[in-house]
């Protein structure tokens, strides 16, 4: 390396350790030289043959080798090649004892699992088999439903309600339409004069009603003073 920063300056062991970089991402960690103009690239030299120089200069004092596979020329680095396998040695090891403790983790608990899946198989089948899909009800089955439970719903107004949601109550999908006729009983729904009323709406009627009030005594100053 000394030598060639003598020859080269500082800047070739940037070059260097960039060209180190690129072995890195290489399979094998190797590079083909037909590619050296990418080299040339991010080394940010003047050309191709730039790059061809300083390379040569780096395989004479043995920071890179040069061979041929396949009649392809290729370069890579001793030292990176020595530092990469030990690093791949490491997650080849690792990958074998995951998967060893898989197997043995099959083997240790593999049948108990494949006959526990074959009864919650079995009990999934009941339980969808005994689960019932929603069908919405017509205004029909709606007023004969009320009629049994003597309320005074309209059958009319509880279906359009539903069908203009979708049959959803806020955001939950209805199950059983017959539990949102007895809550429409409880709420007085069917009867605005007699709903329960939210604390927005009692809040309004107290408006109305203290309005009322001060009108009213404005109406009574009206009078006394008209009098006088």
């Amino acid at each position: 390396m000394i030598a060639l920063i003598e020859e080269e300056g500082l800047v070739s062991y940037a070059y260097y350790f960039i060209l180190i970089e690129i072995l890195r991402e290489q399979e094998n960690y190797r590079f083909p030289m037909k590619l050296v103009s990418a080299i040339a690239k991010e080394w940010q030299t003047h050309g191709k043959d730039m790059a061809l120089k300083i390379i040569d200069k780096m395989i004479k004092i043995r920071l890179l080798d040069h061979f041929t596979v396949d009649d392809e020329d290729y370069i890579d680095s001793p030292s990176l090649n020595k530092r990469m396998s030990y690093f791949d040695d490491i997650k080849k090891k690792r990958s074998d004892a995951g998967k060893a403790g898989a197997m043995a983790l099959w083997q240790t608990h593999g049948k108990r699992m494949a006959k526990d899946g074959k009864e919650s198989k079995s009990n999934k089948v009941k339980v969808i088999n005994k689960s019932k899909v929603f069908i919405p009800p017509t205004v029909e089955e709606v007023a004969s439903y009320c009629k049994e439970r003597n309320n005074s719903i309209n059958a009319d107004k509880f279906v359009n309600h539903y069908q203009a949601s979708g049959w959803l109550r806020g955001k939950t999908p209805i199950k059983d339409w017959k539990a949102c006729i007895r809550t429409w009983e409880a709420n007085n729904k069917n009867n605005p004069d007699e709903r329960i009323l939210t604390p927005a709406q009692k809040y309004g009627v107290q408006s109305m009603k203290r309005l009322e009030e001060r009108l009213a005594r404005e109406g009574r100053l009206k009078n006394e003073h008209e009098d006088v």
